[in-house]
């Protein structure tokens, strides 16, 4: 096979996956963004179904939730997150560092 042929197929994947890691770091910071407004907001049912607390039977596979993917791409504990959370400023700070470290890696 045509060794400039390989690179040009590698150098096409690698812009491809750094185009989807751009987006991947969007949609994260997007999703943390809400979770912060929706944790900070005065209602209570917003705030259950957001740390996926609602009272229900599930049948099946059990469902990751937006406070599951938060913990997961914070690296951060529950308490910590909540803390953060109601620090507005923090929250923000913090969500654009996942944004540059998603983009990046």
């Amino acid at each position: 096979m045509n060794l400039a042929k390989e690179k040009e197929n590698w150098l096409k994947f690698r812009q491809q996956l750094d185009i989807a890691r751009k987006i991947l770091g969007r949609v994260r910071k997007r999703k943390l963004s809400f979770l912060g407004h929706a944790c900070r907001s005065k209602s209570s049912l917003m705030k259950d179904v957001m740390k996926g607390t609602t009272r229900q039977k599930r049948q099946g596979k059990i469902k990751t939730s937006y406070f599951e993917n938060t913990k997961d791409w914070t690296g951060k504990k529950g308490a910590e997150i909540f803390t953060t959370m109601e620090r507005r400023k923090d929250w923000r700070d913090m969500t654009k560092g996942i944004e540059r470290a998603t983009s990046v890696s």
